[in-house]
């Protein structure tokens, strides 16, 4: 992505992180809520067809928009998940990292 698709991109994750507060924990529903904003009646497109096209649509991956919301949620206490949530994440990358170790 270049720099100006990731700044538009960053400004719309902390508008919906702003305003739909259930995001702030899920990076599935921040992303299903970004694609009903961009993309036309999507509760009626067929997941090979989305999984297939978004690159060619310039649609952000699920990854990007995670690192958005990890970058925006470190530095703004307002717009991060609940307590429970963040302890989760925690110990999901607890896991991950003794993964990568191979414990």
């Amino acid at each position: 992505m270049e720099k100006k698709a990731i700044k538009d991109l960053e400004r719309r994750v902390r508008k919906i992180l702003k305003d739909e507060p259930a995001t702030r924990g899920s990076d599935d529903l921040l992303y299903l809520i970004l694609m009903r904003q961009t993309l036309e009646d999507v509760e009626n497109m067929k997941v090979s067809a989305f999984i297939l096209n978004y690159r060619k649509w310039g649609f952000p991956s699920i990854e990007s928009v995670g690192r958005c919301r990890r970058k925006i949620q470190a530095n703004n206490e307002a717009l991060k998940p609940s307590r429970e949530v963040q302890l989760l994440r925690r110990e999901n990358e607890k896991s991950f990292y003794e993964y990568s170790l191979g414990f």
